[in-house]
């Protein structure tokens, strides 16, 4: 078995990071892959440095503007099936790979045949033994998803066989080319945030099964690419893409614990618990605030893609 893999990775201002994640690409043991680079406009010369550094050994594309996570991944996976590629590899650029990851995932792919989507253990940069991602589930009374393990040590890990999962996160994940063929690309309308868990809850409504694979391990700067939700901007797209999330996928009879989950968050942990901090001095927590209802002000207009400037 040697399937060739298509590695996509997107990037926006973000060439130190896209330089050491492919560094760490080049290092793996798994031979049969190419990578494409696809650039969402970048202004901090990466294209250039990637150029220099790998050659011809990295395909670039190159969008004429920030097509945001969702349609700016799209752009790499068409790629990659016109490529003729068996399996594609979404990975976000703040990613660094241990060398075997992939030649584990694909002893799993074809140990588990029944499975489609595979995700790997993913632990945090720096604090190298941390796990952000450990196995993840749906919960769908409230319309949202658990990651498991998350901050634990990985000797504390409780998942340390592969093990059927129902979310793998966006950060990493190998999925059969078919998948994307029958259930469509990530939706655009989304632009950042919930794409991905949009797209594996399609995925999962037409059969596929998806296996977290602990002993495939990789590392992530948690946030490096958007700036996380630290980032008060980034809260709009959270917010308002946890409604559209709900909108498209969850049944009817959910929607009361959905909205009373939804909006305790808001109150209990993004009003009160930031407008302490902000009594407290720290002045950038109101930002937030204005950002999270901006969002659900542009959700209830139906207005979805990136936000429109100020």
């Amino acid at each position: 078995m040697n399937p060739k893999v298509a590695i996509i990775i997107l990037n926006y201002n973000g060439k130190i990071d896209t330089l050491e994640c492919l560094e760490s690409i080049f290092r793996i043991s798994y031979s049969n892959f190419r990578v494409i680079l696809v650039d969402n406009n970048s202004e901090d010369g990466s294209v250039e440095a990637v150029r220099k550094k790998f050659g011809r050994r990295v395909g670039i594309v190159q969008n004429k503007q920030n097509l945001g996570y969702a349609e700016g991944n799209n752009v790499g996976i068409r790629k990659a099936l016109d490529g003729g590629a068996d399996y594609i590899l979404v990975l976000n650029n703040d990613i660094v790979v241990n060398p075997n990851f992939l030649d584990i995932l694909l002893k799993n792919v074809q140990s588990h045949p029944d499975f489609a989507v595979f995700s790997p253990q993913i632990r945090k940069l720096p604090e190298k033994n941390k796990i952000w991602y450990g196995g993840g589930r749906f919960v769908w009374p409230v319309g949202s998803i658990q990651m498991f393990n998350r901050n634990h040590l990985m000797n504390r890990a409780k998942l340390k066989k592969p093990t059927q999962v129902s979310f793998v996160t966006g950060a990493a994940m190998l999925v059969k080319a078919t998948v994307f063929k029958k259930v469509g690309f990530f939706d655009k309308k989304f632009y950042l945030y919930w794409e991905e868990t949009d797209w594996e809850a399609r995925a999962q409504k037409a059969g596929y099964k998806f296996l977290y694979v602990p002993d495939s391990v990789i590392w992530h700067k948690v946030g490096a690419t958007s700036g996380g939700v630290k980032n008060p901007k980034m809260q709009y797209y959270f917010w308002r893409n946890n409604l559209l999330f709900a909108r498209k996928n969850l049944l009817i009879w959910f929607w009361p614990s959905f909205l009373l989950f939804y909006f305790g968050r808001i109150l209990a942990v993004e009003i009160l618990w930031r407008s302490l901090k902000y009594l407290a001095g720290e002045t950038k927590n109101l930002a937030h605030i204005k950002y999270i209802f901006l969002g659900i002000s542009d959700f209830c207009q139906s207005k979805f893609g990136p936000r429109k400037s100020e």
